[in-house]
């Protein structure tokens, strides 16, 4: 059995060692076996450790304080007592859209401007093409046929001329000057929601009453030729309405500087979702959910037209503000959802997740 004896410490090549001596039982002092132990090489391995770990708990304290600790721009609000503080105080501080005002480009009411008869200078395009590139389309849920836009032009595929093969001619069932996309058809196929800049000038969401490819061919209504640059007669209007393929369609939404694309139906088929684009200094825009009353069938067969004020909507998807953003730059956030539809009652869509304090091009998206 060894029994351990100290012994005093001794410099050897300028690093501090200490000498113990062992002895063992029934051996005498002089069989006593020295063990030298390097101290210094073992201090600074403890106090690389120590270091090492004083800085992990350093980052990790200053971590949990900046989630913690209230943000510099609400400092003068600690003040206040909370008997102020309104009940949804907690969910507005969640969502910044809602304390952010859209006010930059007052809304106002829609100037006497149609965009088919006050541009006097509209120019006639014939073409015959085989193919074509960004096109949307959409399929009918009952009958197959296939709708599309190509070059602000909407056309129908009828699914009986596409079943015999060979090449199928586009039947044309919205035309003129307004720039006519993005068409989508409600659940039950009676209506066709697209987006288009007719009347104001300004892309917003209508609707129209669906009949068949056949039945909406435009090339088979005739009348008088659109008075541009003049006052149009109201019979003058209802001839250009049927000719263009848009009598009785009705707006959906009311955006004067603001605009809204990719309209799809709620599968109740009373509303929309569409992505609403806010501008800033870039160029490119940022999206936001909104969903749309949209009329029934009833109310498109009656003509009832709804006063609908301007920006009118509900956000249901907003932006999402880097961290230490306040609401207050809500406004130059151009991070946003976009390519929104309905799965049920749940809402899928397209988003940038790559940029979290600042706006870069060329990124990808995930869904």
């Amino acid at each position: 059995m060894l029994r351990p004896v100290k012994a005093p410490c001794v410099t050897q090549l300028n690093a501090p060692t200490c000498s113990y001596m062992a002895s063992k039982t029934g051996i005498g002092h002089g069989d006593e076996l020295p063990i030298t132990t390097n101290v210094h090489r073992q201090t600074t391995r403890s106090s690389a450790f120590l270091r090492l770990f004083k800085y992990l708990a350093l980052c990790s304290t200053a971590l949990i304080l900046t989630t913690i600790l209230p943000s510099p721009w609400s400092l003068p609000h600690l003040g206040r007592p909370s008997s102020t503080v309104p009940l949804n105080a907690v969910t507005q501080a969640a969502d910044p859209a809602s304390q952010w005002k859209d006010d930059i480009w007052p809304f106002r009411p829609p100037s006497a401007w149609d965009i088919s008869t006050d541009f006097p200078y509209p120019r006639k395009l014939e073409y015959d093409v085989l193919e074509g590139t960004w096109l949307r389309l959409d399929v009918h849920p009952k009958s197959g046929d296939i709708v599309f836009d190509m070059v602000g032009d909407l056309y129908c595929l009828p699914a009986a001329d596409i079943a015999e093969g060979g090449i199928t001619r586009a039947r044309p069932i919205l035309v003129g000057i307004p720039h006519d996309s993005d068409p989508h058809f409600s659940p039950e196929g009676e209506r066709l929601v697209f987006r288009s800049d007719a009347e104001l000038g300004v892309e917003n969401i209508w609707v129209l009453s669906w009949k068949g490819c056949k039945e909406m061919d435009v090339r088979t209504v005739h009348g008088e030729e659109v008075n541009h640059g003049g006052k149009e007669r109201a019979e003058g209007k209802h001839n250009r309405l049927l000719k263009e393929g848009r009598q009785g369609a009705l707006r959906v939404t009311n955006e004067t500087y603001r605009w809204v694309s990719d309209a799809r139906f709620h599968p109740s088929g009373s509303s929309v979702i569409a992505t609403k684009w806010y501008t800033s200094a870039r160029s490119l825009g940022a999206g936001e959910g909104w969903q749309y009353p949209v009329p029934s069938v009833e109310d498109l067969q009656a003509g009832k037209r709804h006063q609908i004020k301007a920006g009118e909507g509900q956000r249901i998807i907003g932006r999402d503000l880097p961290r230490g953003w306040s609401a207050e730059q809500y406004g130059d956030q151009q991070i946003g959802p976009e390519q929104i539809l309905w799965n049920g009652d749940s809402i899928i869509y397209s988003k940038n997740v790559r940029d979290e304090s600042n706006f870069q091009y060329g990124k990808g998206f995930v869904i």
